[in-house]
């Protein structure tokens, strides 16, 4: 119970705790059998996640690349060490090679380890290539010290598994989609609807479903059950989507006709209360659900007798009121279904002769040729660049750390300009240079032995990890880099080393040569800065929604491959969000007096809500295809209307304009009236057609698309981006 004297959180306690025991253990090994300790270290570090199976993916990855890696090492040092200028084209061919493959596999921490690998082979022995096979050795075997100590450490030792995790994402799915019916419940009870709670509570919600899907896929590496039901589960995940996507379609039709469901005739209506008490009964079913045997012995309760029931008892349109009843009705009715399909799912997931079909694989948006071509060239030529550079003034510590850091911001950059992080490093480096000199000054030459040494090292890595295991990518980002330069600083080996400050300034040097000359590089050819990117990436999505609507108006989402194909821009959606949010994050608010915090959280913010609704057509009677009747021309003009105001503004933002917002006329949202809209045939005999059924839907979804559109481009001009996009360090 101390950590909560101390206030810290108690799951980012165990991880530090469990990682510092490991990291300990590590330095005793490396001391007593002569392996490098820093290395063992550094492995333990990275390999910190949030649960096993996440642990488990990246061992079995740093143990490919490592591997690789120390091959290519050995095979460029044997054929390429004569010859400087070929020996450094090899090694910037391997990076490129090596930056290509991470921007076209799924498998990038693999690149990157074998290109970090190769670097710490061949740089150090390139001058003396009889220590080539010891260096190989070693590196091989403080790698895999330290993946045994780090999945024994995370494994054995209170295991926080990803089946755990996902068990309580499922969870946590459930009971927000219960809080979002129990909240509209209440507010149409109290005649108050909390539109921001509800729209709080719909992005809350959006954003489990990529949480769901990463989980699964590390929970196959250390549950059993899962591993062994894997398309079951896959299945079931796809379902839970669907529920999500359900419950928001509910809270958008409540907010969208608030004033006309608080009329105490439709809110009070038996319909509606006795599928509110349907909606609540097969919610606390499905969480009861959750905690049942999942062999096919317990079944889900069958509400859908009750909601059809419900649904035939209410057919009138005689008001705006029943009108907008009905469509709530409709998408209440499509949550029971949805949930009703969640408890057939878990019921019969680990049913060992039920193969549930596989759920379609999404590929991964790899950038395009143009793009992983320059990322390619520009790492060849970092290392070509930095390695003249460090042979030319033979940097302390000669090519050793330098390049070998040279290699680290090489992958970084290939996934995120290092000029974004430029502070974060710095802050690093600045960070681990008074934490290193205490230790290497004061501490290491009062020590005689181990045992001296552990407690001091527990002292010292413990807050780092702490700081690893960090919510804020940045701030993670920073404890990675600051407790790996700390581990290359204190000196720690067999050999005793001198203690004085010419030993430590060549090896802080050294270090910070790598890093400022990668960052000088990063500046020159990479033209981006944090606030570029968040512009860039800001006019990518309204183009994707701009395509995703055409893509409604032809029809594919509803194709037999529409299912994965609106998941799979679902997924991309919440990739370009989570990469707006890390590029916001990485914007310096204080020193630029341009950068307002509060407007550009409010565009993001906006652009949650704009997504939130575009989804909605998987679960809404969208597309609208194109139709001569009335009510499909009319949801045809709202879709276009929808469509070119997107584009319009994605040009704008293109251009640095100001967005041209432009109101969308009083009729363009009317549903069509029925006394002229319900047409006969010359048959007499034949039944009018309903308008109201066929586009009710429909004229909702894309009304709160428009809404959300127009709190877009409100939100976009209170920004200036033309100085917004002006280069700024």
């Amino acid at each position: 119970m101390w950590h909560r004297i101390v206030g810290l959180n108690s799951a980012r306690t165990l991880l530090a705790a469990k990682s510092t025991a490991a990291i300990v253990v590590g330095y005793g090994l490396g001391l007593a059998f002569d392996w490098k300790a820093s290395s063992i270290a550094v492995t333990i570090i990275v390999l910190q996640t949030a649960s096993l199976g996440t642990t488990l993916n990246k061992a079995s990855l740093r143990m490919m690349g490592t591997f690789s890696g120390a091959l290519a090492g050995v095979v460029i040092v044997a054929t390429c060490a004569h010859d400087r200028e070929l020996f450094i084209l090899a090694m910037a061919l391997v990076a490129a090679v090596c930056v290509w493959g991470m921007q076209s596999s799924s498998h990038q921490y693999a690149w990157m380890l074998a290109m970090l690998t190769c670097a710490i082979v061949g740089w150090p022995t390139a001058m003396n290539p009889a220590n080539t096979f010891h260096t190989c050795i070693d590196r091989v075997t403080a790698v895999t010290v330290g993946v045994i100590l780090s999945s024994l450490a995370h494994g054995v030792f209170w295991p926080v598994t990803a089946g755990q995790q996902f068990e309580q994402s499922m969870q946590h799915v459930v009971e927000g989609c219960r809080d979002l019916v129990l909240l509209i419940r209440r507010g149409l009870l109290n005649q108050n609807i909390d539109v921001q709670a509800i729209d709080k509570l719909e992005i809350k919600l959006i954003s489990f479903s990529s949480s769901i899907s990463s989980t699964l896929n590390a929970a196959r590496a250390d549950s059993e059950h899962i591993r062994r039901h894997y398309s079951q589960y896959k299945q079931l995940s796809d379902e839970l989507e669907e529920l999500i996507l359900a419950t928001t379609a509910i809270g958008g039709t409540v907010t969208l006709y608030r004033e006309e469901l608080m009329v105490p005739a439709v809110s009070q209506s038996a319909p509606l209360q006795q599928m509110l008490d349907a909606l609540d009964d097969i919610s606390a079913a499905t969480l009861q659900q959750l905690s049942m045997p999942r062999d096919g012995s317990h079944r889900g309760i069958d509400t859908s007798p009750a909601a059809d029931c419900v649904l035939k008892g209410q057919t009138s349109l005689e008001s705006q009121g029943f009108t907008a009843l009905n469509l709530l009705l409709d998408t209440m009715h499509t949550f029971q279904g949805a949930a009703t399909s969640v408890q057939s799912a878990l019921a019969e997931t680990e049913v060992a002769c039920i193969e549930a079909p596989a759920a379609s694989t999404i590929p991964q948006s790899a950038p395009d040729l143009k793009l992983r071509f320059t990322k390619s060239a520009l790492a060849g030529l970092q290392v070509v660049a930095s390695a003249w550079f460090f042979v030319l003034l033979n940097w302390p510590l000669g090519l050793q750390s330098a390049m070998i850091l040279t290699m680290i911001f090489v992958y970084l950059n290939a996934q995120l300009p290092v000029a974004l992080t430029a502070s974060t490093i710095l802050k690093a480096m600045l960070m681990a240079l008074p934490i290193a000199a205490v230790f290497h000054f004061v501490v290491m030459p009062t020590l005689d032995s181990f045992i001296e040494l552990s407690p001091w090292l527990a002292l010292l890595f413990f807050p780092l990890m702490y700081g690893v295991s960090s919510r804020n990518p940045l701030t993670g980002m920073s404890a990675m880099l600051t407790v790996n330069l700390t581990n290359s600083l204190i000196s720690v080996s067999t050999t005793p080393p001198q203690y004085d400050f010419s030993s430590f300034a060549n090896a802080y040097l050294g270090m910070s040569g790598g890093i400022s000359v990668v960052l000088l590089l990063a500046y020159v050819f990479e033209t981006r800065n944090p606030r570029r990117g968040l512009h860039g990436a800001l006019t990518a999505l309204l183009k994707q929604s701009t395509d995703y609507l055409k893509a409604l108006e032809n029809g594919v989402p509803r194709t037999s491959a529409g299912a994965s194909a609106a998941k799979r821009q679902r997924k991309q959606f919440m990739q370009c969000l989570a990469k707006m949010k890390k590029l916001s994050m990485a914007v310096n608010y204080r020193q630029d007096p341009h950068a307002h915090r509060d407007q550009i959280h409010a565009v993001l913010k906006a652009c949650d809500a704009m997504v939130a609704k575009l989804i909605w057509s998987s679960v809404i009677s969208i597309p609208p295809g194109k139709g001569s009747t009335i009510a499909k021309q009319s949801v045809n003009r709202v879709h276009d209307w929808c469509t070119a105001t997107l584009s319009a503004t994605a040009k704008s933002l293109c251009s640095l304009q100001p967005v041209d917002i432009q109101q969308p006329g009083e009729t363009l949202f009317r549903p069509p009236d029925m006394a002229t809209d319900t047409r006969r045939s010359d048959n007499v005999n034949e039944s009018p057609v309903d308008i109201g059924n066929v586009s009710g839907a429909e004229l909702t979804y894309y009304r709160s698309l428009a809404d959300a559109i127009m709190v877009c481009q409100l939100k976009l001009n209170k920004v200036d981006w033309k100085r917004w996009t002006q280069s700024y360090f």
